[in-house]
């Protein structure tokens, strides 16, 4: 999820296990981590995000399963198992609902502009 504009950072055991170093120097805010003041309505606008996330994240990992699944038969559609390998289709395979991994088969690639493989120097 994100936040228009604001990111958030998670360190667990700060100084421990993970050093942390300021990007930008001056002031003391933050235990000396940051400068400047923070800007309240775009951590309020994270936090909703956050709990819009935490309400609907099932319908959002349903919903980017279906485009990923659309796109892979998409692809076999159109190009045929001899051409596509869909990568990670394996019985019992746990699969992140927003990716897919496929390889191109054969031993060329066909297009209408330039190759990326036929670039000269």
């Amino acid at each position: 999820f994100y936040g228009p504009r604001i990111g958030a950072l998670y360190v667990r055991g700060l100084g421990e296990f993970t050093p942390l170093y300021p990007m930008l120097f001056g002031g003391g805010q933050e235990w000396n981590f940051r400068p400047g003041t923070e800007n309240t309505p775009m951590i309020a606008g994270l936090g909703k995000a956050a709990e819009l996330v935490t309400q609907n994240c099932e319908a959002y990992e349903a919903h980017m399963r279906d485009v990923r699944d659309y796109l892979e038969e998409r692809l076999e559609a159109e190009f045929g198992q001899k051409r596509i390998h869909l990568n990670s289709q394996f019985p019992g395979t746990q699969r992140l609902p927003n990716t897919c991994n496929f390889s191109i088969r054969g031993p060329r690639l066909q297009g209408d502009g330039p190759s990326p493989w036929s670039f000269q120097v």
